[in-house]
């Protein structure tokens, strides 16, 4: 069997609302972006990896490790409100006419998630493929703590509390007692091409998971998730913390 032609987006815009210029902020000299850079350009030949960026210096930087672009990427795809599914629609748009190729899947790799295996890529193709191809693989970590028996909404009127959900009692069993619960861990999305081209969803209704541990699951969303990455690419790299 032909291996799955896989186009791979890694999509960096210049603005962040938590972090300005998050993208491009360095973790041990290094732009946080150009994490995922390095690991696309080491990807197998079936892969063919893209950034899509409104920000030209974050263009330039792809040139060292021959990652392509469609250029600029519009500013409505842009803004703070832009779906992801938006942006990689216009970039496979762009990529099958232009280069005259059908994809058979999408794999978008967030650069705010700089710590990853290429075996995990790979595993989570072998998956992809096992299931005929047809569902969309994800990443994924267990809630650990703050799992959903544990979790509250309340009320904006008198700040009354009531389970999220609602068992009929109140959980207090100890952390390990409770059912295995995942979360998506932002690292990893390989969906079937068409559910991208007919703009239906990033993850189709039957879903399978890749079980990361919280190393591969740093996610940058405020400062301290850089100390914490920094954290781990210090220990991969030998250096002793300060």
């Amino acid at each position: 069997m032909n291996k799955p032609k896989i186009l791979t987006i890694i999509p960096a815009r210049k603005g962040s609302k938590g972090i300005p210029s998050k993208n491009k902020k360095k973790i041990l000299g290094k732009p946080l972006v150009e994490y995922s850079l390095d690991i696309a350009s080491n990807l197998p030949n079936n892969y063919y990896p893209y950034i899509s960026s409104d920000d030209p210096e974050i263009i330039e930087l792809t040139k060292k490790y021959k990652i392509k672009s469609n250029g600029l990427r519009p500013a409505d795809l842009s803004s703070d409100n832009a779906l992801t599914l938006d942006v990689l629609k216009y970039e496979i748009d762009i990529i099958e006419k232009n280069d005259n190729i059908d994809f058979d899947a999408v794999l978008l790799l967030q650069p705010t998630c700089p710590i990853r295996k290429l075996d995990h890529i790979k595993e989570i193709e072998d998956i992809f493929i096992k299931n005929g191809m047809l569902s969309s693989v994800v990443s994924i970590k267990k809630v650990g703590a703050e799992h959903p028996f544990r979790m509250k909404v309340m009320s904006d009127e008198n700040n009354q509390i009531m389970n999220y959900v609602d068992q009929g009692f109140e959980d207090m069993r100890p952390r390990q007692e409770l059912p295995p619960v995942f979360i998506r861990n932002g690292s990893v999305y390989l969906t079937p091409a068409v559910s991208i081209r007919e703009n239906i969803s990033m993850v189709t209704e039957v879903a399978f998971g890749f079980e990361m541990n919280e190393k591969y699951s740093v996610n940058i969303d405020a400062y301290q998730d850089f100390l914490i990455a920094k954290y781990y690419l210090e220990a991969e790299a030998g250096i002793e913390p300060a």
